[in-house]
């Protein structure tokens, strides 16, 4: 018996599942995400009754990847694919098929390029005067497990992202969080990412929260709560654990912000952090433990401001401070070095409350030295994070 992989790829996926207008998109998100999965679930299940013997590998929203055991040779499963294509060709979203026979080589780079060449290969359809408009289904309610998690009021009802919204802490914002596991030996175990995401999501009570958009075992794109979004995303972190790294983009925006403009945004902040372990929030691009790192400063600077009577002006100084510092960092990198201007962040401490200078100006202390590590070299704390933190404490005490 001949053996193969066979891949899948649903063409052009983000842009057709968030190209919807603002008003009931949460809905015609998830139906759009419930049309992909059921294209590439049909594409699998009709394989799967063509041939012998066939083994999932991965699958999941657009997307699988299977082994199979046949008598049938290369041909046949070309004839297949097309036969499965045919009924594709006037849609907006294409089902790309590769196979390729298995030997004793590493084929997953093999099958990759396989499948770039096969999206450079749409058949064109000629029959484009009775081409009909695509009719999406609603069968949100069909989708199962991580991909089935959206947010319901009591009745059972779809929350829209405004509901979402005014369910965070201080401001009514969501935020987008984009997912990438990045080492590629974890990528082979199927679901890991879906698990620990959907028992957190539980055991967290953030149901109400948190509306995945899709997941696929080693990526996932989620809409939320700005703040419940940013505490999953460390609690994710954490629950994966030191073995797996992943990166993540965080973008903080109005429920009615264009969803294209939104995705182009969270895949520019994931980009900045792919394979560093990292993740990028409100520009910055910091390590795991200096995004706990800035929670816990976005905590301390709360606290000061509700128990403690400190201004708000003291978060908007540390915010502001960051023009200040890209300057320096700018400068630097130049050759020019002028320390006297990094210790004037100190100058901030004026009218901060006597009884809260010494809380204040040990914070301060670790950012301007920070600051000075960063501009030496020196193997130290990002000073990115305490900007960073400021805006989060920023949006956590508006009203």
């Amino acid at each position: 018996m001949n053996k193969y992989l066979i891949k899948c790829e649903v063409s052009d996926i983000q842009q057709f599942i968030f190209n919807v207008s603002a008003k009931e998109a949460a809905r015609e998100i998830k139906n759009r995400v419930a049309y992909v999965l059921n294209i590439s679930e049909e594409c699998q299940n009709a394989l799967t009754k063509s041939f012998e013997k066939v083994e999932p590998v991965y699958s999941g929203v657009g997307n699988f990847l299977i082994k199979v055991q046949t008598t049938k040779n290369e041909d046949d499963i070309k004839s297949l694919i097309n036969d499965f294509q045919k009924n594709h060709l006037d849609k907006d979203i294409f089902p790309f098929l590769s196979s390729i026979k298995i030997t004793d080589d590493d084929l997953t780079n093999a099958i990759n390029r396989k499948m770039q060449r096969a999206k450079l290969q749409r058949p064109l359809v000629y029959d484009l005067i009775n081409v009909q408009p695509l009719q999406i289904a609603d069968d949100f309610n069909k989708l199962k497990g991580i991909n089935a998690q959206v947010p319901r009021d009591k009745n059972g009802n779809l929350l829209n992202f405004d509901d979402i919204a005014k369910l965070s802490d201080g401001d009514a914002k969501i935020a987008a969080l984009k997912i990438e596991i990045d080492d590629l030996s974890c990528k082979n175990k199927n679901g890991i990412l879906d698990n620990e995401l959907l028992k957190l999501i539980t055991a967290k009570g953030l149901q109400q929260n948190i509306h995945i958009v899709f997941s696929n075992s080693d990526n996932c794109f989620l809409i939320g709560s700005w703040n419940k979004v940013f505490d999953l995303a460390i609690e994710l972190k954490s629950s994966l654990g030191a073995g797996i790294n992943f990166s993540a983009g965080i973008v903080v925006a109005p429920p009615k912000y264009p969803m294209m403009r939104l995705v182009e945004d969270v895949e520019e902040a994931l980009t900045a952090a792919t394979n560093k372990n990292s993740i990028t929030c409100f520009g910055k691009t910091v390590k795991w433990n200096e995004f706990k790192k800035s929670q816990n400063i976005a905590g301390q600077l709360v606290d000061l401001v509700r128990t403690k009577g400190e201004s708000k002006s003291l978060v908007e100084r540390i915010k502001a401070s960051d023009i200040g510092i890209s300057k320096l960092q700018r400068d630097a990198s130049k050759g020019r070095i002028n320390i006297p201007k990094v210790w004037r962040l100190k100058y901030y401490l004026r009218n901060i409350r006597k009884q809260n200078k010494d809380e204040v100006e040990k914070l301060f202390n670790e950012y301007t030295q920070a600051v000075l590590d960063a501009f030496m070299n020196r193997q130290a704390t990002n000073p990115d994070l305490y900007p960073l933190a400021a805006r989060w404490a920023e949006l956590l005490l508006k009203k």
